[in-house]
């Protein structure tokens, strides 16, 4: 089993917390590669990847992403959208329902500062379009296209620090065809 990078794996044959890089099996055990502790700052100097750190004062664990230069908080999130038909503009948080649709004042507002680190759109065929997360409505925080195809990922993207209480929402360019899209933001609790 690999875990994802900063996903939590206890071992309760040794009782033993291990954290997910991404690539190594099992993950990698906490407080190692150089670094590691607790208090009320983020540690500046020496820091590798995959250190781990708790911060007392906000009651979390943070691993260093050293791809992105940020402590991020071991726990995400994910929002989802679709676009019930080919049209542009933002998605809908349920096709079903079409008065729960993203805008620059409805999304999904985070308690905690949050980066997008993964995208993922689908297609009900075969189409061109660019999907966009977009925090209060203009900013546009992170994309993933797609050129004549059903699907497309974007991983290890860093969309900089999007603030607590925003309206985070996702946007389509025109497709073709009906699209599904998935984002996944790691908890960032502090703007440094």
């Amino acid at each position: 089993m690999t875990p994802g990078a900063g996903e939590p794996l206890w071992i309760t044959d040794t009782n033993r917390l291990w954290v997910g890089n991404g690539s190594t099996a099992g993950g990698v055990q906490p407080l190692t590669a150089g670094g590691g502790g607790s208090g009320t700052a983020f540690p500046t100097a020496g820091v590798q990847e995959g250190d781990q750190f708790y911060r007392t004062d906000l009651e979390d664990w943070f691993f260093y992403d050293s791809s992105r230069s940020k402590w991020l908080s071991m726990w995400s999130g994910n929002f989802t959208g679709e676009s019930p038909s080919a049209n542009t503009g933002y998605f809908y948080l349920d096709a079903g329902t079409p008065e729960f649709r993203y805008s620059s004042a409805i999304g999904n507002k985070w308690t905690y500062n949050i980066v997008v680190t993964e995208m993922f759109i689908m297609t009900s065929g075969v189409s061109t379009c660019t999907l966009a997360v977009v925090s209060a409505g203009s900013a546009t925080a992170a994309t993933v296209a797609l050129s004549g195809a059903r699907t497309n990922t974007a991983s290890g993207l860093d969309s900089g620090v999007l603030s607590a209480g925003d309206a985070i929402g996702m946007t389509v360019t025109a497709g073709t065809a009906t699209v599904k899209a998935f984002a996944r933001a790691q908890y960032r609790r502090t703007s440094t």
